[in-house]
């Protein structure tokens, strides 16, 4: 298990303070939102680190990491487009 980076801690407990202890599972998505705004992307590491953070299974964080589209899994460019191919696009003329 690897340890939040020096840089990220105090961004970290600040989100962690918001939430009561009993709702730790809540950290996930912003937390990787916090790794993502610092370094661009979040790894799988990344995600194993923030499990061990909050004291979560890392499959729960790397279940969130995969589902959702909004989680860069890797190095990016500078722009990135994306298309919308979902029905209510298509229904819009997309």
């Amino acid at each position: 298990m690897s340890t939040v980076p020096a840089s990220l801690l105090p961004r970290f407990d600040a989100i962690r303070a918001q939430y009561p202890a009993e709702m730790a599972p809540s950290l996930v998505l912003p937390l990787l939102h916090c790794v993502q705004a610092d370094q661009g992307w979040v790894s799988e590491d990344d995600a194993v680190m923030i499990a061990g953070y909050i004291g979560v299974p890392a499959m729960q964080v790397l279940e969130a990491l995969r589902w959702y589209t909004m989680y860069e899994k890797a190095p990016t460019g500078r722009h990135v487009v994306k298309v919308c191919r979902n029905i209510a696009c298509a229904l819009r003329g997309s």
